[in-house]
């Protein structure tokens, strides 16, 4: 049989744990942030570098041709490396971004059930409490009932004797 302050402190206790999933939750997500945020920079950082060897290496083999046609050259490789370096980048946010969406509505999914839960167990916790409160008045009743019967039962023995 549960108290009001029972009940009060597993509110409490409900309400510490909540609180400390969705810190957790938000550290976690955070994480992940974090980690995709260095993990495109490294690509990036890595991509670069490629392109800048790619683009040395090919100047360096047509400088001995015409000026005009290093130029057009490196004019073409330049808009070439950017292109894949846009489509690289918009490729890897992209996933990073379907990551943490896809990891947020997970998140989301199970605090929604754990929400569902935690209302059924207060619900049922309503119920106890309202069954036990009215045990505890059909009890009372019973017990003034059977003193009021043993105070007509005394009366009658007193009439009696």
């Amino acid at each position: 049989m549960l108290e009001h302050s029972d009940l009060q402190a597993i509110r409490d206790i409900m309400k510490e744990e909540i609180g400390r999933s969705e810190n957790l939750l938000k550290d976690i997500i955070k994480t992940e942030i974090g980690r995709s945020e260095n993990l495109l920079k490294d690509i990036i950082k890595t991509e670069i570098g490629r392109s800048e060897n790619l683009l040395k290496d090919i100047i360096k083999t047509e400088i001995g041709r015409s000026e005009n046609l290093l130029k057009d050259i490196i004019k073409t490789e330049i808009g070439r490396s950017e292109n894949l370096l846009k489509d690289i980048i918009k490729t890897e946010i992209g996933r990073s971004e379907n990551l943490v969406l896809n990891e947020v509505d997970r998140v989301q999914e199970n605090l929604e059930t754990k929400m569902e839960q935690l209302k059924r167990n207060m619900d049922e916790l309503t119920q106890y409490y309202r069954t036990v409160k009215l045990d505890h008045e059909n009890n009372a009743l019973f017990l003034q009932m059977i003193q009021e019967i043993k105070k007509e039962v005394n009366e009658l023995k007193m009439k009696i004797a």
